[in-house]
């Protein structure tokens, strides 16, 4: 974006005053998120207008790369993130971008776009980690573990666990075995995304325990099974073809 264009514009007292008049026209930032967000949005778009004035000073084109702009697009990219995670749409974000292009009245249009795509990839991000918390949080609560009397647990690996999950229905297991006295534990992760994947975990956790009893394996075919239990060496581990099975042989031992 040429310097000369926004000379006037950047050297304009009211500069400031009309964005920030103009994006809380604009914006829809309801309650407490509100305040918040006008709190963090002042602080950046200071930040903003001074990296301009630096820019359009020091250089004869102002351009994203240049050495001022680097802690304002940490701050945008910031503040993008954190609407995000508080729910507010991408377009609040770049709502940013158009007030402060309207404030100004000049501009590059290209050199708006490149902001607005800092923008759009920091909100975009934050979603998907967000997303990804909840769905690590949902998965975690749907692993089961049950007994199917009194001294023989039996746990379903469900979906994609990630290792938190799994350490903790794993912690939950030991903590039923060493209570009861179980001689023995079903593992079944047909239910599982990546039943390899899943049971290969699974076995490495579990190793990490002493005490650990016989573990009868159910869910996969024996190949995958026998893959998987190069995870779970230290531990006596017994291939059951199907649920059924493991649970008849489960019950064996607990009569025994």
């Amino acid at each position: 974006m040429a310097a000369a264009t926004l000379a006037d514009a950047l050297n304009d007292p009211k500069l400031l005053a009309r964005w920030r008049s103009e994006f809380a026209t604009r914006a829809w930032l309801p309650g407490p998120v509100g305040v918040q967000a006008r709190a963090r949005l002042d602080d950046l778009m200071d930040a903003i207008v001074e990296a301009l004035q630096r820019s359009a000073a020091s250089s004869q084109v102002v351009a994203l790369g240049q050495p001022e702009w680097r802690e304002p697009l940490q701050q945008l990219s910031f503040v993008a993130g954190w609407m995000a995670g508080e729910g507010l749409p991408v377009s609040a974000a770049l709502l940013l971008c158009k007030t402060l292009r309207d404030a100004l009245g000049v501009g590059d249009k290209a050199w708006f776009e490149q902001l607005e795509a800092v923008v759009v990839d920091a909100h975009s991000f934050s979603q998907r980690d967000r997303a990804q918390l909840e769905h690590n949080r949902v998965v975690a609560r749907a692993q089961v573990l049950c007994l199917i009397e009194p001294r023989l647990p039996l746990l379903f690996v469900v979906a994609d666990p990630d290792r938190q999950a799994l350490h903790e229905v794993i912690g939950r297991l030991m903590t039923v075995v060493a209570t009861r006295a179980c001689p023995t534990v079903v593992v079944d992760v047909s239910a599982a995304m990546s039943p390899e994947q899943a049971l290969s975990d699974t076995l490495t956790l579990l190793a990490e325990y002493d005490g650990v009893p016989e573990v009868l394996l159910c869910g996969v075919a024996e190949p995958v099974a026998a893959r998987a239990a190069a995870a779970g060496r230290r531990l006596s581990l017994v291939y059951c073809e199907q649920l059924a099975a493991a649970l008849e042989r489960g019950r064996a031992q607990v009569d025994v």
